[in-house]
Parts: structure tokens; sequence; C-alpha cells
């Protein structure tokens, strides 16, 4: 008879998904919403965390290195005084991202070595909870200078994260960059 009824029911947590506090049960209607936000996110951006609101619990999600999902979950407090309606996804507002960046103290002006520059916005918006594709808007409070010109004529302020580091990557990378460090590589061995 048990058997039964637990070939019945749905997994309430995905596999390979860690939830805290543990023992929570989330709803299949939750779990879909984050499953979603999860396979949207997860496979472009490992190392990636983000936040769902729904109704009065705040969703904390957290895709590690390896893809591995953990989720926490709070309740949640509107810092912002803002109405928000049914769920959303990363309560922050758009404003509340740049004022975060803005605090950083970051600076590009185009001299330094990109990569290292993208991996460092990165790391620092995954540990303060930004979705990586509102960082596009926001990083025009870190260019200074040739870096601030270049974003003013790119058109890559409204774009996912994806789009805005291929285009930076392109214009700041010297030509054949990767090309040339395979090369490097495969000279090594």
């Amino acid at each position: 008879m048990l058997g039964e009824v637990a070939a019945t029911l749905e997994p309430l947590i995905p596999r390979g998904w860690r939830v805290f506090p543990r023992g929570t049960i989330l709803s299949a209607p939750t779990i879909q919403l984050l499953q979603a936000e999860v396979n949207r996110l997860g496979g472009e951006y490992h190392r990636s965390r983000f936040r769902v609101v729904v109704g009065e619990v705040l969703y904390t999600v957290t895709i590690n290195a390896a893809g591995a999902v953990t989720v926490t979950l709070s309740n949640f407090e509107n810092p912002h005084d803002q109405p928000i309606a049914g769920s959303s996804v990363e309560a922050r507002p758009p404003r509340g991202v740049a004022e975060q960046v803005r605090k950083w103290g970051m600076k590009y002006d185009g001299q330094a070595d990109p990569l290292e520059f993208l991996e460092l916005l990165e790391e620092r918006a995954i540990t303060y909870g930004i979705v990586l594709d509102r960082m596009s808007r926001a990083v025009s409070e870190i260019f200074v200078e040739r870096a601030a010109r270049w974003f003013l004529t790119s058109g890559l302020r409204d774009v996912t994260w994806a789009e805005f580091k291929s285009g930076f990557l392109e214009f700041y990378l010297p030509p054949q960059y990767f090309e040339r460090l395979e090369d490097q590589i495969r000279s090594r061995r």
C-alpha cells in the first residue's frame, strides 16, 4: 500500500538539489518555477546565484561550478517597499543593482586585462546575489574614459550578459587571442 502511494507521488525536490532548511517541502508550482530559472540561467552560467520571490518566501538559488543546485528559503522583506506581484526573479530593482555596483568602487578604463575584469565582475555579482543578465546595464557605473565612450556607442546596454561579454571581449581582446593561446598550450606539450 505504501509503495503504491509513493509511486504516484512526484519527487518533491529534483535529484541533486539541496534545500535549506533541511526537511522543507516545496510545492510542485514552486519547483517548476525554480527549475525553469535554473535551466535558463544554469545552462549558460555556472557559479550563478539568483533570487525568486513566491508570496512571502524568498528563495535564494545557487548553482555551483559543477552545476549542483542549492535552494535556501527565508522570509521575504521588501527592502525597497515596492510591491511585487505574484512571483518575480531578483527582487532588487535595477536601480538597486547600479547602486550596489557603484559601491564596489571598481573602475575600468579599457587598459587592464579584460578577462580579469570580467571574472572579478562576475564573482562580485554572484557574491552579492545579482543576476548576471542585469549587469549589462549596471556596468555603466564602472566604465570610465575610453571604456565609457565605447559602452555608450556599443549598443550593449540592454542585452543578456552572454551577449555583453561577447561584444566586450571582441572589442578589448587582441585579434585571435584564443587561437594564439591554444597554440601556446600546444607548444608546451
